[in-house]
This record gives structure tokens, C-alpha cells and sequence, in this order.
């Protein structure tokens, strides 16, 4: 039987040959290859990857008769190969010439084309890329220089455990035309459109490879032909270990052969690119490297001339146009036109304001002129008369919402979000580890009901940052003893690096109006919490209460030099404090949960354990795993529960004539005896002043009643008694209230 290679490359017509190639992993490259081709008659030591070349090579355009797979150098194509059949492609409906195994179940058909019909490249990627979009092969295909498994090929990938190809069928009479395999699989190609070009070398001045080098996305190898190794902003759906991509700067160009980067295009990469805080451009032949190329060919021409005077007015015009043209259309796209500050707009990239002054100074190098009198005029003014003709976006003003995208719909305009989410991606953590997390959680919260309410708290604000959690939780404990430590992780997890969409504030910093700022959060951090022992007693807590709570479903920011403006009210409020009494709290409070850790301090070693493991990558794992938590049955607006330590703080919030006067109410003493107290209120503080030997103020008497659970009446109306009266009544008071009215008003 004849040798498969042999078969193949007797196909290879004279002058032309097929290519062999050893498949060689890249060292440091984890699941990335390199291939090394040579001529088939070359040595192939058994024990490799040896793989073969779909291409007809062109034996001329060996440079020193070294061979290299390169699309330049091939014209037609020996035969096309179908992978990945049996597992994410369907069977075809020709029988091929051969069918390899290259994995468990995983088999290639390969159909070889009629020594006289081999298709021309463009011709041939038109009719795969139509059998790829039919579900026939994997969807990366596309390429007439693509290498294929031979038989007795070893699989390097490390999750094929050395497989070695197969060949299950071989029948090299089994010969096609390009038209026939179109036809039995029922597929209408497109437009041949693959061509030859010209090659322009690149200068090493890309501003986009030097943005992604800076980001330590290079991975450092180059191919002949100057594609650049890049990680490719989709690596985590590759379904093989490669993380990289290739970049070619010369055009800005973007490929990724793995089939769920089909839709990567140059174009969306370099979108992708601007949308992360790179350089704008457009794909295509950098206009710098065109000039050169003008320049290089107008060298060798004579010194002067019309045609040396024609080729630098080309020279200059195309560079001049090519800026010209990228950096304008590109504004009604990354700006948008602010309705409320007619001196402003809105780069929907940075998110931020750009001042009328500030825009016409970034672009003063590109020349504008008026729609009107065609007289030169500034960007801003040329970016005002084009922007409805061009649908550029106007906003009714800014907002900051936590969890909707790049433009917010209220009532039926459009504002510019400033929230951009920071979290750091950690979908590739499939199975988190955890327990040094949570065993320090345990050791700060050992009640198991307040440590699972503090988890799914948590987990809610990670997975649902639109939704607002309608609680504080307020964290106390002995200093150094590891709160921060114990929450650090979840601030990561929201902030990442970059602490953004994270708010913090000392209490002296209670009052101040840059809280404002604090309002473009997703949380607001209050640290070192303590309230005043002045008259301004309970004024921290009164602040706090919209931030803590919705409605209001508002809140007002306030910035220097700026107009004000609403943001949508789903800040979160967490706070540490060391005191034990930090803050006043009333009894009917439903905005606080409570924790206090009685945990000692750590000890070096601890700490040092802990920290070093959220280094080694701790932050990431609890990040993923408060992304994976069920919360299905967490309430986020629910009212939270009691502590000790809360009805502590609730009972040490009075004053100390409050505090004697709520003895009194829980003993039914004296005037709280019947379980009900009429106004006016002075006259009972009278007597409780007498009773306790100090003065005791009404409003005094309110608070302790109503820290006790008694309800106020305003207007207490009975059958029989034609006024109203105000009286509080003890929630335990079994009385109706035609009964309290005849005891307040025996002779009525």
C-alpha cells in the first residue's frame, strides 16, 4: 500500500512541493507550538508530532532554498482537511480519502484534490469557510496553509496523554474537485477574496504594540512573516491551554485560529484594545508605514521631476488623509454631546468629562471647518454641526449606576453612567479553595447565623451590584485582632487593584460634604467609627440613614465645579469600629446588623500566614467563590437581625436619664403601671423628676418610651368621647381603646 506522506506530496506538481512539519512546544509557552517544516523526504523520527501542510509550496520562493509555510509562497492547495468530527463538528456527506484518529473519538477527513483541479487558495478558503459555517469542521478553519496530523503522530496537548494517530481509512482513488465537494455538501461559498500583497515592513513604532507590551500582554515570539505573540482577550473560552493570539503591527491586523474567536476581528480587537484604555485605530496598513514605503521608492527615483514631485505630494497626502479621517470619525462614537453643561462632553471610553476647552485643545492638530461659511473653526464647533447628521449620542446628563452599562435610561432619556465594573475576571477558577478564608472568618464571627448572614451579604453585593443590600453592617472588635484581613478579600473582589468603586472615610470625616464624592461607590467604607459625645449625639447616625437605605432611590452628588447631580442609590455602608459603643442606635432600628469579634489580636505569624496566602493567589480564589455562592435565598431588602451587641449599643445609646426612665417603663413603675400614658408629657416628668431626683425633659421621656416599644397615638379617638387625645401605649396592653379613654376620662 502506498505511504501516506508519499501520496500526498506526489500530488505536488514539478516545481512546486508539499511541506512536512515537526510540532515543537514553545519553551515557557504553556499550549503553545511552534512548527519546523521540511521537505517530505526529509528523516521523521518516530515518537513526534509530525504533521502535514494543505498547501502547495512554490519551490522559487524558498529564499535560500529555506522552506517556510507561508501563505505568499503557495498558489494551490493539495487537499482539505475536516477536524474535530465526532466531537464539535458534524459528519460530513462525502466519504473522504482518509479518516486519521487524533484524539479519543476525535478523527480528521481529509479529502485530496484531482492532480488537475487543485483550487486556487482564494477559492479554496471561500469553500472551507462555507463548510465551517455548515458545522462540518472546527470554525477557526479558514486557512490554505494549514497543518494536519499524519499517521503515527504523537499528541502533544497534555490532556491527550500522548495519543497516537490512526489511520482509519485511506483509499487514494478517492479524488475531488473543489465543485464537487461544494456541491455534496450543499453549501453556497462567498466571495473569493483571499490575494496576494505587498509586504510593508514594519518600524517598531506602534502605539498599540507598546500599549500591550506596557500591560505585559507580548509574549516575545515573532514569526517570519511579523506576527507578534499576544494574549488574546478571549483566552479563557480557548478550549486548549494556549492563552495567545497573533498581532501583526504592521497592519494592526488580529487572528486566533481557535474556533470560539471567530467572531475576533481585527476590528474588535482594536475596539477592545480602546475600550481598556489603549490607543484608537483602525485596522488596515498603518499610514506611517505607506509613507515609508513612498519615500524608500522615491530614493531610487531621479532627484527631481515631476514624478519624484508627484510621489512626495502622494507621500504627504496619504499620511495627512489617513490621520485625518481615523481620529474624526471616530469622535460621534467615543463622545457624546451632555444636554445639561452645554461647555461639556462625555468620552464614553474614559467615562469622564471633557470640557469644550479641553476638546478643542486635544484636537487643534486636525483642521476643521464651519458646515455654514467653511471658514476654519475649533473641533468642538465642527463636532456641534455634524453630530445629529452623524447619530452621535446626546445625554440628558450623568449618573453613577452600579450595574447597568455604558448608557442608563430614565424616564425616557439617556444619561452617561460613570460606573465601569472593576472586577477582576475569575470564571477559570472552576473549584475555589477556600478554608484558610473561612476559618478566619470563623475565628471573627464564630455564631454561625450572623457569619452565614455576613457571607450572603457578601456574595450579593459581588454577584449584584445593581441590587442594593438594605442594611449596614457594622463590624467591631479589638484592634489588630483581623477584621480588615477578613473583609479584604471582598473588597477585592469589587475593586480589584484598583480600589475604584470603593469609598472609605474616617468618623471625624462624618460631616464633611466630600461625601459627595463617596456617592460614586458601590461602597462606602467607614473606618475607626465613633460618634461624638457632644451635642451632636445621634447626628451620625441620622446622616447615614438614606446612604444605608432605599428610598430615598436618589442621592445628590455635589462636585467642585461641577453642577449637581442623582445617582442611583445602591451604595452599600460597612463599617469597622474598635469602640464598643460607637455609634447610637435606636431600638427600632432596621438599617444596622451588628457583629462583634472577640477574637484576640493576631499574632505576627498569623497574620503573616494569612496575607501571604491571599499573595499567592487567596484573593482570587474567595473572589470566585463569593461569585459561585447560592444566594437564591437571600432577601436583600429584609430587615436584619438583632445581636447582643446590638441591643447593648441600643440600651447604652440613652442618655442616663433615658436609661432611668426605660427602667422605670420595664418595671411598670409608678406612672407606667397601667400600660398607657397620656399627654402633656411634662407633668409626668414632674413626677418622675421627683421619683428619681433629677429633671427629666419631655423629649427625654419620648425617646425612652419609644425605645420600649410604646406606640404613640397622635389622635386617639373612642365612641362616646367627642375629642381626641394623645396618649402612648405599651405593646403589651390588652386594653381597647374606648377602655383607655374611660380611664383617662372617668366622668366623660
Amino acid at each position: 500500500m502506498i505511504d501516506f506522506v508519499d501520496f500526498i506530496a506526489s500530488m505536488a506538481a514539478e516545481d512546486e512541493t508539499a511541506l512536512v512539519g515537526l510540532q515543537k512546544p514553545l519553551k515557557g509557552k504553556e499550549g503553545k507550538y511552534a512548527f519546523i517544516a521540511q521537505r517530505p523526504d526529509a528523516p521523521r523520527p518516530e515518537g513526534k508530532a509530525w504533521y502535514m501542510n494543505t498547501g502547495c509550496f512554490i519551490e522559487e520562493k524558498f529564499k535560500d532554498g529555506k522552506v517556510q509555510a507561508s501563505i505568499s509562497k503557495v498558489s494551490g492547495v493539495l487537499c482539505m482537511m475536516l477536524d474535530d468530527i465526532g466531537t464539535k463538528a458534524k459528519t460530513p456527506p462525502l466519504e473522504p480519502t482518509w479518516i486519521i484518529e487524533t484524539s479519543p473519538d476525535n478523527y480528521q477527513w481529509g479529502y485530496v484534490f484531482d492532480f488537475d483541479h487543485q483550487p486556487h487558495k482564494a477559492d479554496y478558503v471561500a469553500a472551507l469557510l462555507a463548510i465551517a459555517d455548515a458545522g462540518y469542521t472546527d470554525p477557526g478553519a479558514g486557512n490554505p496553509v494549514r497543518w494536519f496530523r499524519i499517521p503515527g503522530s504523537v499528541n502533544l496537548k497534555p490532556e491527550r496523554n500522548g495519543f497516537v494517530s490512526r489511520l482509519h481509512a485511506f483509499d487514494p482513488e478517492r479524488q475531488f474537485t473543489l465543485d464537487e465537494i461544494i456541491k455534496a455538501f450543499g453549501v453556497t461559498p462567498g466571495e473569493a477574496r483571499l490575494t496576494d500583497h505587498v509586504t510593508l515592513k514594519d518600524d517598531g513604532q506602534d502605539d498599540v504594540l507598546a500599549w500591550l507590551e506596557e500591560r505585559g500582554e507580548v509574549h516575545g515570539h515573532v514569526s517570519a512573516e511579523g506576527w507578534v505573540e499576544v494574549t488574546c482577550p478571549n483566552h479563557k473560552d480557548h478550549t486548549s491551554p494556549g492563552i495567545t493570539a497573533g498581532y501583526l503591527p504592521a497592519t494592526r491586523a488580529f487572528k486566533c485560529l481557535h474556533g470560539h474567536c471567530v467572531g475576533l476581528t481585527s476590528r474588535v480587537y482594536l475596539d477592545w484594545v480602546a475600550a481598556h484604555g489603549g490607543p484608537r485605530q483602525c485596522p488596515g496598513p498603518r499610514a506611517e508605514l505607506i509613507a515609508s514605503a513612498y519615500a524608500s521608492a522615491l530614493a531610487k527615483l531621479p532627484a527631481t521631476g515631476p514624478l519624484v514631485e508627484a510621489a512626495q505630494a502622494s507621500m504627504a497626502d496619504t499620511r495627512h488623509k489617513e490621520i485625518q479621517r481615523a481620529e474624526r470619525a471616530d469622535w460621534f462614537t467615543r463622545y457624546a454631546w451632555l444636554a445639561d453643561r452645554n461647555n461639556s462632553f462625555y468620552d464614553l471610553e474614559a467615562r469622564d468629562i471633557v470640557f469644550r476647552h479641553v476638546f478643542d485643545s486635544m484636537y487643534a492638530h486636525i483642521p476643521c471647518r464651519d458646515v455654514d461659511t467653511n471658514r476654519k473653526c475649533s473641533a468642538s464647533t465642527w463636532f456641534d454641526q455634524n453630530r445629529e447628521a452623524a447619530d452621535s449620542i446626546t445625554l440628558a446628563g450623568l449618573t453613577y449606576a452600579a450595574g447597568e452599562g455604558m448608557l442608563v435610561w430614565r424616564n425616557g432619556r439617556i444619561y452617561g453612567n460613570l460606573w465601569i465594573d472593576r472586577r477582576p475576571d475569575v470564571s477559570s477558577i472552576v473549584d475555589p479553595q477556600v478554608d484558610v478564608w473561612l476559618a478566619h472568618v470563623e475565628r471573627m464571627v464564630p455564631d454561625a447565623a450572623q457569619r452565614e448572614h455576613i457571607l450572603n451579604v457578601m456574595a450579593s453585593r459581588v454577584q449584584k451590584p445593581a441590587v442594593k443590600v438594605n442594611h449596614a453592617i457594622l463590624h467591631g472588635g479589638l484592634e489588630g485582632s483581623g477584621k480588615d484581613a477578613m473583609w479584604k478579600p471582598f473588597f477585592w473582589a469589587i475593586s480589584g487593584d484598583t480600589g475604584q468603586n470603593r469609598a472609605e472615610y474616617k468618623h471625624d470625616e462624618g460631616n464633611s460634604k466630600k461625601w459627595g464624592y463617596a456617592y460614586e461607590s458601590e461602597v462606602l467604607v467607614l473606618n475607626e467609627l465613633r460618634e461624638s459625645d457632644t451635642a451632636s449625639r445621634r447626628a451620625m447616625a441620622n446622616r447615614l440613614k438614606p446612604l444605608i437605605a432605599a428610598p430615598p432611590d436618589f442621592l445628590e452628588v455635589e462636585k467642585k465645579g461641577r453642577d449637581p447631580y442623582e445617582v442611583a442609590n445602591r451604595l452599600w455602608v460597612m463599617a469597622f469600629t474598635n469602640h464598643t459603643i460607637p455609634i447610637s442606635i435606636s431600638g427600632q432600628d432596621r438599617r444596622w446588623f451588628c457583629v462583634w469579634s472577640d477574637a484576640p489580636r493576631m499574632t505576627v505569624e498569623e497574620a503573616g500566614d494569612l496575607w501571604g496566602w491571599y499573595a499567592r493567589g487567596g484573593l482570587q480564589q474567595v473572589a470566585a467563590w463569593l461569585h459561585q455562592r447560592d444566594i437564591s435565598g437571600f432577601v436583600a431588602t429584609a430587615i436584619p437581625g438583632g445581636t447582643d451587641w446590638k441591643s447593648a449599643m441600643i440600651e447604652d445609646s440613652m442618655s442616663a436619664i433615658e436609661g432611668s426612665v426605660s427602667e422605670l417603663i420595664k418595671a411598670r413603675s409608678g406612672v407606667f403601671q397601667p400600660g398607657f400614658l397620656a399627654a402633656p408629657l411634662h407633668k409626668t416628668c414632674d413626677l418622675l423628676g421627683a421619683q428619681l431626683n433629677k429633671p427629666v425633659h419631655p423629649q427625654a421621656l419620648a425617646h425612652a418610651l419609644q425605645e420600649m416599644g410604646w406606640v404613640e397615638h397622635k389622635r386617639l379617638v373612642a365612641v362616646g368621647f367627642p375629642t381626641s387625645k394623645r396618649v402612648w401605649i405599651s405593646p403589651d396592653c390588652t386594653l381597647t381603646k374606648s377602655d383607655i379613654r374611660r380611664q383617662l376620662d372617668p366622668g366623660a
